[in-house]
């Protein structure tokens, strides 16, 4: 009887403190949300480019480039951003590893579009290529 009672108390026991586990405070965020984080950071990020091949020939670098990515609240995968040679525009993730940047450049009156699939991502490094006239163009940015 004794044995029955000792079992039964560590099984209540046990059953109390599972049940009282409590889970993590922090969303669970998707592959497209997590990149939206990393590309924009606290929600505002400035990245530097460090490099551009063309058709993976490395090309040289006439002046300091930059681009701002900026999430808009209450979006998730999506924003603005600007960059060093007055375009700005909107970004929109399409999954993890593609992005589509809508853009204009201050003083004329025509968009542009163009398709980014991002080979890597995270807080300090991004690295994606977007294909124009037939050619390769892809990019290395650091972030500030």
């Amino acid at each position: 009887m004794k044995t029955t009672f000792t079992f039964f108390t560590l099984l209540l026991t046990a059953i109390i403190f599972v049940g009282c586990n409590k889970g993590s405070d922090t969303p669970v965020l998707s592959k497209e949300e997590q990149a939206a984080k990393y590309l924009t950071g606290t929600g505002n990020k400035l990245w530097r480019l460090k490099a551009v091949k063309v058709n993976d020939v490395p090309q040289v670098l006439a002046s300091p480039y930059t681009k701002t990515y900026t999430l808009v609240a209450p979006q998730t995968t999506q924003g603005k951003f600007t960059d060093y040679d007055n375009y700005y525009g909107d970004w929109t993730l399409k999954g993890a590893s593609a992005m589509q940047e809508i853009f204009q450049q201050i003083g004329r009156p025509s968009y542009g579009t163009r398709d980014y699939t991002i080979l890597e991502l995270n807080e300090g490094t991004l690295s994606m290529y977007y294909v124009a006239n037939g050619q390769k163009v892809e990019e290395l940015y650091h972030a500030y």
